[in-house]
């Protein structure tokens, strides 16, 4: 009988260039953006894959608006309009007229966030500019209020980061986990390039420094 497979094959040490591939996988950067953003400047590729990540408040919000629109005209087509007045107005007024005003006011507040969002990241673009912080990467978690149907049912969902430093960089679930469980006991001091206005991650690089310069447990 062949052994079972284990997740994340252990390595009693994991090379500096194994460290930098899976990262870049994991955060949706090439190897090669790496270049332009020690230079000072992001690749387009980059600024379309953080517009997209940044306009997600509002395409879910929009979606769950569209859903609800949906279903109220369905609803509308299947029943003629004695009987829709007294399944509305007599039994399910008041759900029907908090449910509705909730996804609306959620769409509203997340196309505010998602515009000031993409207008710091377009200024960021047009701006040229990109900043960099050094120093050992630590994933955390939070979690926060959903969007679309989420925030009217007050649910709760993870929010992943890369902390460093004094800075906090909202990843994706993998990258959060890969650092979590596969570098968990190997933790080079990297340098993260980044947005300066809407502070997203572009891509880091391991450092071949003296991690004597870095305290444990200073991010």
């Amino acid at each position: 009988m062949s052994a079972s497979p284990q997740p994340f094959a252990a390595h009693c040490e994991p090379s500096i260039d194994e460290f930098a591939a899976d990262l870049a996988r994991a955060n949706q950067y090439r190897l090669s953006d790496v270049e332009p953003n020690r230079n000072g400047f992001m690749s387009t590729r980059q600024f379309f894959r953080l517009f997209w990540q940044a306009s997600r408040p509002i395409r879910q919000a929009a979606w769950s608006l569209l859903l609800w629109v949906a279903l109220l005209t369905l609803v509308g087509s299947l029943f003629r309009s004695r009987l829709m007045r007294m399944i509305l107005f007599q039994n399910y007024a008041l759900e029907a007229v908090t449910t509705s005003l909730g996804v609306a006011i959620s769409f509203i507040m997340a196309m505010v966030n998602a515009t000031e969002r993409s207008w710091l990241l377009i200024k960021d673009l047009f701006g040229g500019e990109v900043t960099s912080v050094e120093g050992r990467l630590d994933p955390t978690f939070h979690e926060e209020m959903g969007e679309g149907f989420k925030r009217v049912k007050r649910e709760m969902v993870p929010s992943y980061h890369y902390s460093i430093r004094q800075e906090r960089f909202e990843v994706l679930p993998q990258a959060y986990e890969i650092l979590r469980s596969k570098y968990d006991d190997f933790r080079p001091v990297v340098r993260i390039y980044f947005t300066p206005r809407s502070r997203q991650l572009l891509s880091l690089e391991p450092l071949q420094a003296d991690p004597g310069r870095y305290k444990p447990g200073l991010h």
